[in-house]
């Protein structure tokens, strides 16, 4: 191991921290410096260059080396999960460097790239519509790819929960990122979007319940039509008015991982939620505060919060639609959604 080298200070590594080469001292430095969660005072020019002789002269460029050589802040919260609890507080996250925004956003852009390779997307691809097949096929991947990319970020830097506890957070998400990505994607459009860019209208239900060899499912279209058509007329009317950014999109993502009120929930979860829920409104309510500058930016904050009862309304006639369907015996042409609920 003594020909390793550390990517922050440059001395001797010892082995792999945090996903870094890096020796004892650095990665002890930024494990310290992220579990303390208070913010770096800058008492420089942020360019300091950090050796092993001057590693400890500047805090603030020394924390901004281990990220920027690729230190994993959420390998600290993984670590400390195997040991103890890190007991949770309101100051979490380091607000500089690194805000919990841009780190959700990292994760979301994660989940792109692996759609991307999953689905074969490409920036020119044309759209066309999907029917059930194609839905049940496309959403029983995506739904593996967002456990593998933003649910595991989300589970990293959340205070650790036992497996059932895990389990209940992502039974309930799924579904509802699903019904709030597509709804972001319409941008007010009478239509249904999937991950992989292709898109059924809620006017033409007829074509979603088709099949190449046995035709339309008329007893599908008669009975879901409504269904498809309510969770439309919400989808598009709510989204298309609201005109969320990206930005306030994934302040939405945040807070429908970190649901409370949810049954079965113990109370060091809810807690938990609670404490994360308040942090994402900070930041939210900052963030329109600078973009809304001459307007009053609290209309704005609810304006934004008022699509997730949008999404609820949509997830509650998905779950009537399902049971309805096992009445007719059409569970099976809708079954990636329904599935999805008791994961």
């Amino acid at each position: 191991m003594s020909h390793m080298i550390c990517l922050v200070c440059r001395g001797k590594a010892d082995c792999t921290h945090y996903g870094v080469e890096s020796c004892r001292a650095c990665s002890s430095f930024f494990r310290r410096r992220v579990i303390e969660c208070r913010e770096i005072p800058q008492r420089c020019d942020g360019k300091c260059d950090i050796t092993t002789s001057r590693r400890g002269s500047c805090a603030k460029c020394r924390f901004q080396k281990c990220l920027d050589v690729g230190m994993r802040i959420s390998s600290v919260y993984s670590n400390l999960g195997k040991y103890g609890c890190l007991r949770l507080s309101e100051n979490l996250f380091l607000t500089n460097p690194t805000t919990l925004l841009e780190q959700i956003q990292t994760a979301y852009q994660d989940l792109n790239s692996r759609r991307i390779m999953a689905f074969n997307i490409e920036g020119n691809s044309s759209r066309r519509f999907f029917n059930y097949q194609e839905m049940n096929q496309v959403l029983n991947t995506d739904f593996k790819i967002v456990m593998t990319s933003l649910l595991k970020f989300f589970e990293a830097i959340t205070n650790p929960l036992d497996t059932e506890q895990k389990i209940l957070l992502k039974r309930n998400f799924l579904l509802k990122f699903f019904l709030l990505d597509s709804g972001f994607l319409t941008k007010g459009n009478y239509e249904l979007n999937l991950p992989n860019k292709n898109y059924m209208t809620f006017e033409n239900i007829n074509y979603f319940y088709s099949h190449e060899n046995f035709g339309i499912a008329e007893n599908a279209v008669r009975i879901m039509k409504s269904y498809w058509h309510r969770m439309g007329l919400s989808l598009v009317t709510d989204f298309g008015k609201a005109q969320i950014d990206l930005q306030e999109f994934l302040y939405l993502t945040a807070l429908l991982y970190w649901d409370y009120g949810i049954q079965g929930q113990s109370q060091e979860n809810l807690n938990t939620c609670k404490i994360m829920r308040s942090r994402v409104m900070k930041e939210l309510s900052e963030y329109e505060m600078k973009k809304e500058s001459q307007k009053d930016s609290s209309l704005r904050v609810g304006e934004v919060l008022l699509l997730l009862n949008t999404v609820q309304r949509a997830l509650y006639l998905i779950e009537e639609s399902r049971d309805i369907s096992i009445v007719y015996n059409i569970y099976g042409l809708h079954y990636s959604m329904y599935d999805i609920m008791s994961v």
